[in-house]
């Protein structure tokens, strides 16, 4: 007898048991999109990461960056975008319209505008990486790659609800950690509260990417 049972009771076989009308749900997804944007110049893109970094913030910020350089945040509406780094507003347009599209697609009621959408820029040169992390008072993040190669660096998404401590998804894929497949060109939105980090980057040239904040207007 089964220490399970109760005392008097007989222990169930295989062939008593029928199990009817069960059925399986997905509660509580989290919800990946990426994209290309066409019509974007990426090669004027780059050299307006540069120009931000060695022309207007040359000193740079410390946040989740271990080694390399992130720019301030700023939000895209700054002037700096609409004068001298051009490229990167028309590029924040096109990240704001997209949102809203990953927000249909939800069939959520949010919003999201010009004056809301905050970005920076990242360059992380050889060994550099970026620790895990999340963006506090924000809805969506988006990450666009001008240039990306093979060892730059993957981004990863980490599931960090109490599963953690369970066995229960042990061996299936993804169940804890998510690598988003980058390549040139591609624009990755994401919850915010989704931790992330990148691996460092061991091809001895420059990872560039252009990470945005994105917070509801209405």
């Amino acid at each position: 007898m089964s220490g399970h049972i109760h005392r008097g009771a007989q222990e169930p076989t295989c062939d008593e048991i029928v199990f009817e009308d069960s059925k399986r749900e997905l509660i509580f997804p989290t919800f990946v999109w990426s994209t290309f944007l066409g019509k974007t110049d990426n090669n004027q893109i780059i050299k307006d990461c540069y120009h931000y970094r060695d022309g207007i913030d040359r000193k740079g910020v410390k946040r989740s960056n271990a080694g390399g350089w992130q720019s301030d945040v700023r939000v895209l509406t700054d002037r700096v975008f609409g004068g001298r780094l051009e490229h990167i507003f028309d590029l924040g347009c096109k990240v704001v319209q997209y949102a809203n599209e990953c927000s249909a697609d939800m069939d959520s009621h949010t919003e999201y505008c010009l004056d809301t959408a905050h970005l920076w820029v990242n360059i992380n040169s050889e060994y550099n990486y970026n620790v895990i992390h999340a963006h506090p008072k924000t809805d969506l993040v988006a990450v666009y790659y001008p240039i990306h190669e093979k060892g730059m660096g993957e981004l990863s998404l980490v599931r960090h609800d109490a599963s953690l401590f369970l066995d229960t998804f042990r061996g299936i894929d993804d169940s804890g950690s998510f690598n988003v497949e980058l390549e040139t060109g591609l624009l990755v939105m994401f919850p915010a509260h989704l931790l992330h980090y990148v691996y460092p980057n061991m091809t001895g040239r420059d990872r560039i990417s252009i990470s945005f904040n994105l917070i509801c207007c209405n």
